[in-house]
């Protein structure tokens, strides 16, 4: 990969607990049953219908769209990083360096019955590979972007979230502009754009947004934890918060290829079924 050369793809993730689908069938039957209706339009429920298209399936799982975004990262930027480093112009020549950016949706199986709690997503590269710098970290940086009401996120080079401002008052990029699509589930797209000197541009809407925060576990392993908005907006939640979008920028060997591996613990809960722990992890190539 060069480093006009940009990559995205997408990959599904199921998250599952330790719950049967035969068990979650007829735990659904019977509460329809005793609501003496047939149908779950007595299921009160903070995700809307369409969250998940197609016929629902009964239980607490859940399912995260993961896109990736790949692009080699400026030896400018890089440079930064490195400043003070005793070995940087070894580093220099002997590694390859990469800006990564996530985005991440999750999908209640049934959501009906079922809203999202919490969330950790975690990162881990191998020992020869190095998590230079991630973002966000502090969780005032996603609510401000959500409080903005934007339209998009605006990620610098250096990994700077903010809102994206509007497209007539928008820095004309110098540099060329590459174009990409990321999924937001099977039912929705969002596009995106990224240039040398201006970093990525995601037109992702804030109010869909999660809140989360990470954090730095070691120089291989780094970690977010996502909730819904801890702040109502317009009063209540409206139930399509699920979205959060995360960036990295690694170290790897010259010849290697490396491979990222996500792991999600997360918990839902359902009037059926209570607080539901489920699990899923991917390995992710960069």
């Amino acid at each position: 990969m060069t480093e006009s050369t940009i990559s995205a793809e997408s990959f599904e993730i199921a998250l599952t607990s330790e719950m049967g689908l035969s068990s979650a069938q007829k735990m659904k039957a019977a509460y329809l049953e005793h609501a003496g209706n047939g149908s779950d339009e007595g299921i009160p429920s903070s995700f809307p219908r369409h969250a998940h298209p197609g016929a629902e399936v009964p239980g607490p799982n859940a399912r995260v769209y993961l896109t990736k975004i790949s692009l080699e990262t400026p030896a400018a930027e890089i440079k930064k990083i490195l400043h003070g480093d005793p070995d940087q112009d070894e580093k220099m020549r002997n590694c390859v360096f990469y800006t990564l950016v996530f985005t991440l949706s999750v999908r209640m199986d049934d959501p009906s019955t079922t809203r999202f709690i919490n969330a950790t997503v975690t990162w881990e590269v191998p020992c020869d590979t190095k998590i230079l710098d991630f973002s966000p970290q502090g969780k005032e940086i996603v609510r401000e972007i959500i409080e903005s009401g934007a339209a998009g996120i605006a990620i610098t080079p250096a990994l700077d979230f903010r809102a994206r401002e509007s497209s007539g008052s928008e820095t004309k990029s110098e540099s060329p502009v590459r174009s990409f699509e990321v999924g937001g589930g099977p039912d929705e797209q969002f596009s995106g754009s990224c240039s040398k000197k201006n970093g990525f541009m995601l037109h992702v809407p804030a109010g869909s947004l999660l809140e989360y925060q990470g954090m730095r576990k070691n120089e291989q392993v780094v970690y977010w934890e996502l909730y819904p908005p801890m702040t109502l907006r317009d009063g209540e939640l409206s139930g399509k918060e699920n979205l959060a979008v995360f960036s990295l920028i690694l170290q790897t060997p010259l010849h290697g290829n490396p491979e990222i591996i996500t792991r999600i613990k997360g918990r839902v809960k359902g009037n059926l079924w209570g607080v539901i722990h489920l699990t899923g992890s991917a390995i992710i190539p960069v």
